[in-house]
This record gives C-alpha cells, structure tokens and sequence, in this order.
C-alpha cells in the first residue's frame, strides 16, 4: 500500500465474555470460576489483524460511552487501529 492508502471496516466492536469454572458443573449449585472480557466483534478483529499486517486501519463502529465502550476503544486504539 501506498503511505496515503488506508483500509475502513464498517463492522461490530463488542466485549466477549467467557465465563470458566475452576471444576465440573453442578446444576443447581454454586459454580466458582473466573470470568474473561476480551475485545471482540467481526469487525474489530478485522481490523486489528489488518493493523498487524502494517495496514493503516480505520474503525467505524457503534460503541457505548460506559467503562466497557472505553476499555474496547482503549485496547483496539493500543492494538493499531485508528478509531475515535
């Protein structure tokens, strides 16, 4: 790519979440376990692979004002791709 040429992804940037118990589940019963946000959405991840491949990368998203909208849009800024 040219230094002028960029790529825009018009896609989703969400929080995954994932919870995992520290032993077999029991229904009915307490389970303690840990539980993983991870920054997600198709095209968040597109676009952050795309800044790892040295690609200029805009994101064009919808992402709340809360602290987990921040946290997406501190981690995928950290990652290389441009969003505001």
């Amino acid at each position: 790519m040219r230094e002028k040429d960029y790529v825009v992804i018009i896609g989703s940037a969400n929080i995954d979440v994932a919870g995992y118990s520290h032993e077999s589940l029991n229904y009915a019963d307490s389970n303690p376990g840990k539980i993983k946000f991870t920054p997600g959405g198709v095209g968040r991840n597109i676009a952050q692979n795309l800044a790892l491949l040295g690609n200029k990368a805009w994101l064009l998203s919808a992402v709340g004002s809360d602290f987990y909208g921040q946290s997406l849009l501190t981690q995928t800024n950290q990652s290389g791709v441009l969003c505001r």
